[in-house]
């Protein structure tokens, strides 16, 4: 005896096994959906509705509808495990005219085209030429219905992926404009005039080295066209308001220049000049 059998018979064998008796004949339900050739789930149906036992029996199954789906015969029920689609769906879809393949798939979408200066194209048509994703430019979408220009707005000519620094630098300027207890920037009045990011990137050119910071040429004037420059931090900090400017043979330096250039300590010259020493007798060894 096969396992299968050994297992049948043990299924027929349990305490709580509905036995039925037809024509002299006593077996359990599921004995009787085989002999009959009628599905245990069918017969369990119509018994729990009040069928009488030989209606139940003698009745046939309806058999059930078949279609066609990648050149296979099958059961909604199994195309339901095969597409994913529910079952209900699908009969829907194919009570309503659609193909097998529609109804599992839906139907074909038509691709919306949006128009822009005579230009028309789907949102993925769109969102290559813009340099965005798809989801970016339904985003747009939403966010300006009735603004196209911001909609199909060309991409940006620098992106803070691709200049970090820049960005940074022209984000931090920002900040330092805006708070007002900040008395070197904000507290005096300085201004950002910089448009965005762009302008300022346009304005100034890329940073040279990674080292290099933002300076205003004019101390006393914004964060504009033409008063900004790329400077290493030496070079910033000789243009501080508070760096103290001398004359020295003609030429002008910051005390701290002048000591790089007569190789004498900053802290000593610092003293003479501030002790009222005139400058040829503080730059003397």
């Amino acid at each position: 005896m096969n396992r299968r059998a050994i297992n049948r018979r043990a299924a027929n064998n349990r305490h709580n096994n509905v036995r039925l008796t037809f024509e002299g004949k006593t077996h359990t339900m599921a004995e009787w959906a085989r002999i009959k050739n009628i599905s245990y789930k069918a017969l369990h149906w119509r018994l729990k509705n009040g069928w009488p036992l030989e209606k139940a029996l003698t009745t046939k199954e309806k058999k059930k509808k078949q279609v066609n789906f990648d050149g296979q015969d099958m059961t909604i029920d199994k195309l339901e495990k095969v597409s994913g689609t529910h079952r209900s769906t699908i009969r829907y879809r194919l009570k309503n005219g659609f193909s097998v393949e529609e109804a599992v798939n839906g139907p074909p979408k038509e691709e919306k085209l949006y128009e822009y200066n005579g230009l028309k194209m789907t949102a993925e048509e769109w969102a290559s030429r813009l340099e965005i994703s798809v989801d970016g430019f339904y985003q747009r979408i939403r966010r300006h219905p009735e603004d196209k220009d911001k909609i199909f707005m060309p991409p940006p000519k620098y992106r803070a992926k691709d200049y970090p620094k820049e960005f940074h630098t022209f984000y931090s300027m920002t900040a330092r404009c805006k708070n007002k207890c900040n008395m070197r920037y904000g507290g005096r009045g300085i201004k950002n005039d910089y448009k965005d990011a762009t302008e300022f990137i346009d304005d100034v050119g890329t940073a040279p080295s990674p080292t290099a910071q933002i300076e205003r040429i004019d101390n006393d004037g914004n964060y504009e066209p033409g008063n900004c420059r790329w400077a290493e931090a030496k070079e910033q900090a000789n243009n501080r308001r508070s760096s103290r400017i001398v004359t020295y043979k003609g030429n002008k330096y910051t005390v701290a220049e002048l000591s790089r250039l007569t190789g004498i300590p900053y802290s000593r010259l610092s003293y003479r000049i501030n002790a009222g020493w005139t400058i040829d007798e503080a730059t003397k060894p």
